[in-house]
């Protein structure tokens, strides 16, 4: 996630939220299991808020 937050700030995007973890899947009850889920929040050209996710293995 952290590329495409990059990409959207260069482009004039207003990042409102950093990318950070808001959950670990330990197991595969509520996602892939090993997994984190990402999570960061920009602004539109609307400006509308808009919310991003992303899960990726664990550690990355």
């Amino acid at each position: 996630m952290g590329g495409a937050i990059e990409r959207l700030r260069n482009d004039g995007v207003e990042i409102v939220t950093k990318p950070h973890v808001i959950f670990r899947h330990d197991d595969d009850r509520l996602g892939p299991a090993g997994t984190d889920e990402w999570q960061a929040f920009v602004r539109d050209s609307e400006g509308n808020l808009v919310g991003l996710v992303s899960q990726v293995p664990a550690g990355r």
